[in-house]
């Protein structure tokens, strides 16, 4: 299937982090994605960036797949990530960075053998998540640092177990949600903070979901919200949203 997504990119701060929400917003309206930047897909799914704000002016890039699930926006690149084969005439499996100006694939191609279902970005990596077995040609399960310079692998390699759906950037820290029980080298059900330079899992955060984790938010107070289809945690209480909230 060919379909077209039409990306709004929003001018300001071009930091490379995700959106920002604050706790109050998100307890009183419901798990939601920050309002920071749009993909809206023809044919296709439609789907929210974890990043950056509006210059309104939008434009397409023609995707060749099934489905849009992730991107991440810094300055004039936007990185995305799904289930798709090509952008425009560049072959792409599952991962690509747009040139935001032209709608044009860059040289930008790691690849994946997987669905591609969450990205984080921070100044020199891209941080993959998804259902996969090998990233930028190496083996990695489920998750994956990529070079921006040059699509090439780093060692940050957390071998998940199972689907990693969710990536938040707090620092130093990754954050990571999805179906997995280990990942880190250690048994984190659903929900992990990891390292930024190895994947390991840190010894001091343990939620202990008992469910799947869908989203995570950090918020202004440098909070760390997840939402998804669990019942209870180690601390906070959870709501019935299925959110729980850590720090701030």
């Amino acid at each position: 299937m060919r379909f077209l997504a039409v990306f709004l990119v929003l001018v300001g701060a071009a930091q490379a982090r995700a959106a920002g929400i604050d706790r109050d917003s998100l307890l009183s309206e419901a798990p939601a994605v920050p309002d920071k930047g749009t993909v809206r897909v023809t044919g296709g799914a439609t789907g929210t960036s974890s990043d950056q704000g509006v210059n309104n002016t939008q434009g397409q890039a023609n995707i060749t797949g099934t489905i849009v699930r992730a991107i991440a926006v810094d300055g004039a690149t936007a990185y995305v990530g799904g289930e798709f084969t090509a952008v425009g005439s560049a072959a792409r499996a599952n991962l690509a960075a747009i040139d935001t100006a032209t709608f044009v694939a860059t040289t930008w191609n790691p690849g994946t053998n997987g669905p591609v279902y969450a990205l984080a970005l921070n100044s020199a990596t891209v941080y993959v998540g998804g259902k996969f077995t090998t990233a930028a040609g190496v083996a990695r399960s489920n998750a994956a640092g990529i070079l921006r310079s040059d699509a090439s692998p780093t060692v940050w390699a957390p071998e998940a177990d199972d689907t990693v759906r969710a990536l938040a950037l707090l620092g130093s820290k990754v954050f990571a949600g999805g179906d997995f029980t280990t990942i880190g080298g250690a048994t984190r059900p659903f929900a992990a903070q990891l390292l930024d330079d190895s994947g390991l899992a840190t010894d001091g955060f343990t939620p202990a979901l008992n469910g799947r984790v869908y989203a995570i938010s950090i918020g202004t107070s440098s909070s760390v919200g997840f939402f998804g289809s669990f019942t209870s945690a180690n601390t906070p209480a959870v709501g019935t949203n299925s959110y729980a909230f850590y720090g701030g």
